[in-house]
């Protein structure tokens, strides 16, 4: 869940709830809007979601990986 209190956070908010993964709280969210909205993104279809996209989001990169490999043949 996005709390936006910063000029680009809007844009964060934007892409989680594009991803199906989350979503934004209010500008002034209360104790009982707040407990609503994580308790809907707590939801199955949501941590399903957020699964989906996390292991692409975590796979090192080509730079990553070339940089690592250097670094073994550098030390090693």
């Amino acid at each position: 869940m996005i709390l936006w209190v910063g000029a680009e956070q809007p844009i964060w908010a934007a892409r989680v709830k594009r991803l199906k993964v989350g979503s934004q709280a209010l500008l002034d969210p209360t104790v009982r809007s707040l407990v609503a909205k994580l308790r809907a993104i707590l939801a199955s279809h949501y941590v399903t979601r957020a699964r989906e996209i996390a292991t692409p989001m975590t796979k090192p990169t080509a730079t990553e990986l070339l940089e690592g490999t250097a670094r073994l043949k550098r030390f090693g």
